[in-house]
């Protein structure tokens, strides 16, 4: 059974169990009968739903997804469905990916699992990362990542990577509690590339890499090492995750 095969039925699985535009009234027997004249074999679900596509039947593909929402949906509704077919097709190309690199990743979770502690959580956390949500059939979906994107940060292939220092307006910024003084190690405007005559009117604050990439701040060009050995300092590479 292919990737596009087994998203596919997911997808029809959960139009058929919310009996989108009254899908539930294609079911004749033991089969649903799609727009297209295609008969899908049907099989007990019993977890949230009566029926579920048999993942033996005929072959399907996101396109049948998008020809079955193009015949059933409302007019009104066109556009939303132009854009859960995007993201059918952006879970499919994760799904793709991860075929291509998750065995070598893997490969090294056993060993991470062995150290114990919260390192070692990790590799489970990975592991979690690639299952298949129970409900969202579209859950390896991620909008706006390209491959690269996946590769660099999504938990499932266990990335470690720098936080970036974005300098925020200090009017915009709301804390709770003291924001002075900075842990042990906290960097200047300067140390991260960015003009130090900031340090009056700005906070130096650490953000995730995509996070920072759609800011309209001031990113700094550089991560930031703390000082080696110093036990109240912040994480090093300004919090790697």
């Amino acid at each position: 059974m292919t990737s596009e095969y087994e998203l596919t039925a997911r997808v029809i699985d959960a139009l058929l169990r919310e009996n989108y535009a009254g899908l539930l009234g294609r079911v004749r027997g033991q089969e649903l009968l799609l727009p297209s004249g295609l008969a899908l074999p049907l099989e007990a679900d019993g977890f949230l739903a009566d029926f579920r596509i048999r993942r033996d039947g005929p072959s399907l593909m996101i396109d049948d997804v998008a020809e079955v929402l193009a015949t059933v949906s409302d007019p009104l509704d066109l556009d939303g469905v132009a854009d859960f077919t995007r993201e059918c097709r952006q879970a499919l190309a994760a799904l793709r990916l991860r075929e291509r690199h998750l065995p070598g990743v893997r490969s090294s979770l056993a060993r991470l699992a062995a150290t114990g502690g919260p390192r070692g959580q990790l590799a489970y956390e990975a592991l979690a990362a690639a299952m298949p949500h129970p409900v969202y059939p579209t859950s390896e979906s991620r909008l706006g990542f390209d491959d690269n994107d996946s590769l660099r940060y999504a938990p499932e292939y266990l990335p470690e990577f720098a936080l970036s220092w974005v300098a925020v307006p200090r009017e915009r910024v709301v804390a709770a509690g003291r924001l002075d003084p900075r842990p042990s190690g906290w960097p200047t405007p300067h140390q991260v590339g960015l003009p130090e005559s900031l340090a009056s009117t700005h906070d130096l604050l650490p953000v995730h890499p995509l996070t920072a990439r759609h800011q309209d701040h001031q990113v700094a060009p550089r991560s930031w090492h703390v000082p080696e050995g110093d036990p109240n300092a912040v994480d090093k590479d300004g919090g790697g995750c």
